[in-house]
């Protein structure tokens, strides 16, 4: 009887330590997604952010260019095309660099808790 009692015991504690393992991995796994989320996230903002401006700003000057093709307007064309590709160039880099930055740090989605009190009216 003694026996089957360690046995049971024994394979409690294996649970117990698996399960324990388990949550372990489940909560590595858990910050890896928020992290990833949460760069994800500012990432799409910057790129939206960026492509916005140029598109922005080429929806209100594109008439400068419009039209028969002249000298004037190839140049000015030209030039808002070179313009639009630094500023590209320059978000793309400002990208790398804030993607550097989110490997200095642990990221964790808060999440939403409730308590519940139980009141004892045994009294």
């Amino acid at each position: 009887m003694q026996d089957e009692k360690d046995l049971n015991m024994e394979y409690l504690e294996k649970q117990f330590l698996k399960r324990k393992e388990e949550e372990k991995d489940y909560d590595k796994s858990k910050k890896e997604r928020d992290k990833t989320s949460f760069e994800d996230n500012c990432i799409t903002k910057v790129k939206t952010t960026m492509v916005g401006s140029i598109a922005a700003f080429e929806d209100k000057f594109s008439f400068l260019w419009a039209g028969e093709e002249d000298n004037t307007k190839t140049k000015i064309k030209a030039l808002f095309m070179r313009a639009r590709e630094e500023a590209f160039d320059l978000g793309n880099e400002q990208i790398k660099k804030l993607k550097a930055e989110f490997k200095k740090y642990d990221v964790e989605r808060k999440k939403f808790t409730m308590k519940f009190f139980v009141e004892d009216n045994k009294k």
